[in-house]
């Protein structure tokens, strides 16, 4: 089921086309430099791995911003919601 374009920030965008994960940069001006780099499924399946490990490593929790509800990943020591910016507490969640 292919994902459409999406924002993940500092000017990087992912989608999905059925099979690999595209990643692009861009900033939306015309002429501005842009890379594209396709990951196909066994480098998505590795860098997931890579990104669990790196969560595990740096103490990062999973929980739910009680005030926009967004389900965020975050630091024990966060002060405010990554989502919403609000200075919240977090449901943590498994």
């Amino acid at each position: 089921m292919p994902v459409e374009k999406t924002y993940l920030g500092d000017s990087v965008y992912a989608a999905f086309d059925g099979w690999g994960v595209t990643l692009t940069t861009e900033n939306g001006l015309p002429g501005d430099p842009s890379n594209t780099i396709v990951l196909e499924p066994e480098v998505v399946t590795a860098f997931l791995t890579f990104v669990e490990q790196l969560k595990r490593s740096m103490d990062m929790r999973r929980g739910r911003c009680t005030l926009c509800k967004a389900v965020v990943y975050y630091y024990p020591d966060t002060e405010a919601c990554p989502e919403c910016l609000c200075k919240t507490q977090f449901e943590i969640m498994g």
